[in-house]
């Protein structure tokens, strides 16, 4: 074999040495490039399902909380109005419980007393009352020094008393929206 022989052999060896490196060194390229793009993926995978978690369940807190939130405003609510329609029942018995008072044999005493009391020490004290109402106090001897006269408003029952530019409002009308006006002061919103 002559040196042209050999030179060829070791050119054709050292270029299939050459082809083999490279090719070789070309796998493990391809191999490196397909590990990086798979962690690369399998981080990205496992991070974007982290995000999608929490997001789902800062989603599922927000929806409890505006559900726990209308349940209470819900709750709530009930509570006034069954509150409400506790104190409108109160109320109505009440009325209906003035108004039996207003026939019962002890109004007359109740309005001789109360007109006599209030009265005390005003000068030129003018009682008014329901035109039925006065006929039950009419010439009694306490209430000889106030002027008895009939009132022009149905005010349910009591009286009202005016001396000078003084006025004594002991009517149950006046005294039940006073009471009804006291209790929705107190009401919840």
């Amino acid at each position: 074999m002559n040196v042209d022989q050999k030179l060829d052999l070791f050119l054709k060896s050292a270029m299939d040495d050459a082809v083999a490196h490279k090719e070789q060194v070309l796998a493990d390229l391809d191999a490196h490039y397909r590990k990086a793009c798979d962690d690369y993926r399998r981080e990205a995978e496992t991070n974007a399902k982290k995000r999608l978690k929490d997001e789902y369940f800062k989603a599922l807190r927000v929806i409890k909380n505006k559900e726990i939130i209308q349940a209470a405003t819900e709750s709530k609510k009930s509570l006034i109005d069954l509150r409400n329609q506790f104190y409108e029942d109160i109320f109505k018995n009440v009325e209906a419980k003035l108004l039996d008072f207003t026939q019962s044999a002890e109004y007359a005493e109740y309005l001789v007393n109360g007109i006599g009391k209030a009265a005390e020490g005003l000068p030129d004290a003018e009682a008014y009352l329901l035109p039925d109402h006065l006929k039950l106090v009419a010439g009694k001897k306490a209430l000889a020094r106030v002027a008895l006269k009939n009132a022009e408003e149905d005010f349910w029952g009591g009286f009202r008393i005016k001396s000078g530019g003084l006025v004594i409002d002991n009517t149950f009308k006046t005294r039940f929206a006073e009471e009804r006006r006291s209790v929705s002061m107190f009401k919840i919103v």
